[in-house]
């Protein structure tokens, strides 16, 4: 901070940022030789501008940056002084008579022996270990598994290193976990604890009430109910982090929307607008529905191997050589057009993983792909609901009391080997039921299958470890006004396309289409690989990254960034891990899927542990209304035992 005895810049000056060239290299070391000096750079190319503060009318603030920054701090003041009078003369001396400063103030965190610099960064080799601020975050326990000593502090922080906020909430963090290590122990009895209150959870609370049995608990993790249901709002329209549409017609979810008036008469459709390649080629419609039908049949014709003995590995297997046989069969086509048909492939590759929840296709079963049951009119559109879910969620939660559930209780361990289940929360609260209904995603239960005591049986484990379960995400770019005239972009790339490191990512999206009720807004959707990179970027990068692709796939460096970004994180959110399940070729290997994860989990003849979520489902999994149903579903396999036995 270098204080001068006037202001010498004009008003309207809030800085001076200096560029160096070769030339200035050179006369920097010879003119100012004090200092350090490394690859022949001074010390003093690292200081890049001088810059106003608000309410200190004669002072202006120097940023020094790089390698020698902790030397610097070594300098004398007088040095440091004469330094930046150097430079500031060398880049403004002609054009303002400057003074020399009447005193310099310096900032010296490195020598601190208390701090020893100024905040974290994510390393490449953190990358390559794949080490996190959730790992320095781990409390390191005792012999006697208790909590002994607890790391909080700006790196500690998942998303908000670097800020002082991000050290306030790391603080809180850890105060938090000691306030619920020492908290009274509490114990609540119930007839009935439901783990999950996301669609299944309260499709089983739903069964319950109206058979008339209100005494259950609902143990949220989270916040909030409705899982994987996230409506936001903005400019006072709907925006769908999580859930997106309604899928068919003949549920209850379906009915319930309908009674309330919750459903609008545009429905969306996927993958509309037009098809551009990353070299500004559009492609022609009827191209376009070719490639579209064929792939189409492809996969419709899989789903006759629901019933056969014989099955390829993979949906990608099959759908690779059907395509494939497809082209051989039709020599006549030119070899432009079989690039062009291959570019289109892709896309279509890309937009299964998407559809699917799935890293790649070859994790898809082709065994059980025709399972998936769509009741309804049009496959291809999708419902629109008014408000968005959460109206559905608040509808439903009308009918639950209050008392009913509980949030932000994470269930940390299940044991069952006695008659009475016990369920050890977050906060040192206990709860005792008699009978359990688990409807934690896969993701989750592939990650805490420890939690139960005693282990779960062979086939429920089985089950859980063999189901694929990713995600898909979503990036909402919001502009100032609408400069768009399709209904989307779908990105077509030209085949072997590499993108640089950071950029990679952005070759998962299919595509940015238009947004139901907001104008100004475009929605792209990823898969694959790409989500976790994904959700590790900051929303201004994210949205950089997007609109670069689009100024280059459209060929117009004029495309605006966007004045917001909003992103989904449903494979970092610890109580999710990603989006939906699929079946998976393991589950075909080893005889397993939703059904053997239906079964109950027994203790001496008694239903102890339901499990419930759209991946029990055989038929709607990956749908709201698939995991509501099951939720009912196993309720209702509850309740007929309570009818056989009296209970």
């Amino acid at each position: 901070f270098m204080q001068f005895p006037y202001k010498w810049w004009p008003d309207d000056c809030t800085g001076f940022s200096f560029i160096w060239n070769e030339e200035d290299h050179l006369v920097a070391i010879n003119e100012f030789p004090h200092g350090p000096v490394k690859d022949g750079k001074s010390w003093l190319q690292d200081i890049f501008g001088f810059y106003t503060i608000d309410g200190d009318a004669n002072i202006l603030m120097g940023w020094n940056v790089g390698m020698l920054t902790r030397e610097v701090e070594l300098l004398s003041d007088d040095v440091v002084s004469k330094g930046c009078q150097y430079i500031l003369n060398k880049f403004l001396g002609a054009k303002y008579n400057i003074p020399p400063p009447e005193s310099v103030t310096r900032t010296k965190w490195y020598s601190n022996e208390h701090f020893r610099g100024s905040f974290s960064y994510r390393t490449v080799d953190s990358d390559k270990l794949n080490a996190t601020a959730e790992d320095l975050a781990q409390p390191l326990l005792a012999n006697n598994g208790k909590m002994t000593l607890l790391f909080a502090g700006e790196a500690t922080h998942p998303c908000f290193y670097s800020s002082a906020h991000g050290a306030l909430e790391s603080g809180v963090r850890e105060a938090q976990r000691i306030i619920d290590l020492y908290a009274s122990p509490r114990e609540k009895s119930c007839r009935i604890a439901i783990i999950g209150g996301g669609m299944a959870g309260l499709g089983a609370a739903t069964t319950f009430l109206q058979a008339g049995i209100e005494d259950f608990l609902i143990l949220e993790a989270s916040d909030k109910l409705g899982g994987r249901v996230d409506t936001i709002y903005l400019n006072g329209n709907v925006l769908e982090l999580g859930a997106q549409w309604l899928h068919g017609t003949s549920n209850y979810l379906h009915r319930l929307a309908e009674e309330n008036n919750l459903i609008v008469d545009e429905a969306s459709e996927e993958g509309v607008g037009i098809y551009v390649r990353n070299d500004g080629y559009i492609f022609e419609d009827f191209m376009v529905k070719k490639i579209d039908f064929i792939v189409g049949k492809i996969l419709e014709e899989c789903e006759n191997f629901v019933d056969s003995e014989k099955y390829p590995f993979s949906v990608e297997e099959f759908l690779e050589e059907e395509f494939k046989k497809h082209l051989r069969d039709n020599p006549n086509e030119d070899k432009e057009f079989v690039e062009k048909a291959l570019e289109l492939y892709d896309w279509h590759y890309r937009f299964q993983v998407i559809d699917n929840s799935c890293h790649r296709l070859k994790e898809v079963s082709a065994k059980d792909w025709g399972k998936y049951s769509f009741i309804g009119t049009d496959r291809q559109k999708h419902m629109n609901l008014r408000n968005g879910y959460k109206s559905l969620v608040d509808i439903l939660l009308k009918s639950i009391p209050e008392q009913s559930s509980l949030l932000e209780t994470p269930v940390l361990k299940i044991d069952y080997s006695k008659a009475k289940i016990r369920l050890d929360c977050r906060g040192n609260l206990t709860i005792l039921a008699d009978h359990v209904i688990a409807t934690p995603s896969i993701g989750f239960l592939k990650q805490n299958l420890l939690q139960f005591q005693p282990p779960l049986p062979d086939i429920t484990r089985k089950t859980i470890d063999s189901l694929g379960f990713y995600g898909i995400g979503k990036i909402y770019l919001v502009f100032e006004e609408k400069w768009w005239k399709v209904d989307g972009f779908q990105l077509v790339w030209k085949r072997n396309t590499i993108l640089g490191d950071d950029r990679d990512w952005i070759r998962y999206v299919s595509g940015f289409d238009t947004v139901f009720n907001q104008t100004n807004i475009l929605v792209g959707w990823i898969g694959g690989d790409g989500i976790e990179k994904m959700e590790s970027l900051c929303e201004e990068i994210v949205g950089i990254h997007c609109v670069e692709v689009l100024r280059m796939f459209l060929q117009d460096p004029s495309i605006p960034l966007p004045i917001k970004v909003i992103k989904s994180t449903w494979i970092s959110n610890p109580w999710v891990r990603g989006a939906y399940s699929h079946t998976t070729p393991a589950c075909d290997r080893a005889g397993c899927g939703p059904s053997t994860l239906a079964v109950p989990v027994t203790m001496d003849g008694v239903p102890k542990i339901f499990f419930a979520g759209e991946a029990v489902h055989e038929s709607h999994f990956s749908t709201t209304h698939g995991a509501f149903e099951s939720g009912e579903r196993q309720a209702g396999n509850l309740l007929k035992f309570f009818r056989r036995y009296k209970l």
